[in-house]
């Protein structure tokens, strides 16, 4: 519900405001009130080359304070599937820089720099390492971001980009007991969407719009890609009847 930005270097810690986002491409601008005289980043013009080395700067694993990893470049324009916890059914991300530095969960969203220290790329994903002993980091280049923060700056909510919060349903859901699709409301929010149209806690949301929900997670995926003010038809199933309810997407209470 808020944003903290803490200043690595001194600690000192800053309530920020999220202008937007893009989810896809790991990029949050962030607006810090009353705070001045932060040292800027030098970003390179030069694109990367195969077997450039580099190193990635990021939260690795979450253990509150900033790591590097070394790695050199083993290729440029990659497109993979990205697969998480909201984006189930995966995401196509292209123009990717492939690297072989040991990427874990806390990178993404973290600078990849160059022999000289200056940016050149932003940390999206990394590979599982199922298939092999290696585990490859991919990162968009540094001139993608800089277009997504200049879209959300000029208010363009297009594409990927959202401008502020996201839409929201304004429940917790999760997987069926039994492993049938759709997802059970395990509770809701209170002055929320779903609230206001009725839905309830224990419904089992078949439907949107009439796609078939298979999951908690495709259902967090399908409403991510309305916008506040959107109203959704939602299919639930309450004491074994199933009926239609009508709702009208709030803002998330989260960022």
């Amino acid at each position: 519900e808020t944003v903290m930005v803490t200043i690595a270097d001194t600690g000192e810690e800053y309530e920020a405001k999220v202008l937007g986002h893009d989810a896809t491409k790991d990029i949050a601008v962030l607006q810090i009130p009353n705070v001045s005289n932060l040292k800027e980043v030098t970003v390179s013009k030069d694109p990367v080359k195969v077997g450039d080395s580099v190193k990635m700067w990021g939260n690795g694993n979450g253990q509150g304070f900033i790591s590097s990893l070394d790695g050199t470049v083993t290729a440029t324009d990659e497109t993979i599937i990205a697969r998480d916890s909201i984006n189930a059914s995966g995401q196509k991300l292209q123009n990717l820089i492939e690297t072989d530095a040991d990427v874990v969960p806390g990178y993404s969203g973290g600078v990849m720099l160059n022999s000289n220290g200056d940016v050149v790329g932003i940390t999206v994903a990394a590979s599982g390492g199922q298939t092999t002993d290696t585990v490859y980091g991919y990162a968009i280049p540094v001139e993608t971001g800089l277009k997504v923060a200049q879209q959300v700056l000029s208010g363009d909510a297009s594409g990927s980009v959202v401008i502020g919060r996201n839409a929201a349903l304004g429940i917790q859901v999760l997987n069926t007991e039994d492993g049938s699709a759709g997802a059970i409301v395990a509770g809701i929010i209170e002055g929320s969407a779903a609230e206001a149209a009725g839905l309830q806690k224990g419904d089992k949301i078949t439907s949107v719009n009439g796609e078939s929900i298979t999951d908690a997670a495709q259902l967090s995926e399908l409403i991510r890609s309305f916008k506040i003010g959107d109203t959704v038809t939602i299919t639930i199933e309450r004491a074994g009847q199933s009926s239609d309810i009508t709702v009208t997407l709030k803002e998330s209470s989260f960022n």
